[in-house]
């Protein structure tokens, strides 16, 4: 699935129980993720982040199909939001420990928590 340029939210549940689901992008138009929005999307394995990626709360922590590569690619498109209020990406513990500390920097000094 490939999110179209002109949407600017996923609500709350949209691809709840989407099983199949493996590939998606999402583009940088997107200003708010809702809760619950990947729940149960266990086979995704390649999401694609578009550069300057700027919502809070993106929770992609249902799959941990994620390649550390990818994770690094997530955290390489997130907007730069120092000085501004800290947003979080959740990834899940499974995927999070995928990741070198210096490679959690990215986000980090991005003023992004990884959850």
């Amino acid at each position: 699935i490939t999110i179209s340029d002109s949407v600017t939210n996923i609500a709350d549940g949209t691809f709840n129980g989407c099983t199949n689901l493996t590939s998606i992008t999402i583009p940088d138009s997107i200003t708010s993720v809702g809760n619950g929005a990947f729940s149960g999307c266990t086979k995704l394995e390649n999401v694609t982040l578009a550069n300057g990626f700027n919502a809070n709360n993106l929770d992609l922590s249902a799959s941990t199909k994620y390649t550390a590569d990818t994770i690094v690619s997530w955290q390489n498109a997130l907007a730069d939001r120092t000085g501004q209020a800290q947003y979080t990406l959740k990834i899940g513990a499974t995927n999070k420990a995928k990741l070198t500390t210096e490679q959690l920097a990215i986000a980090t000094n991005k003023n992004w928590n990884i959850a």
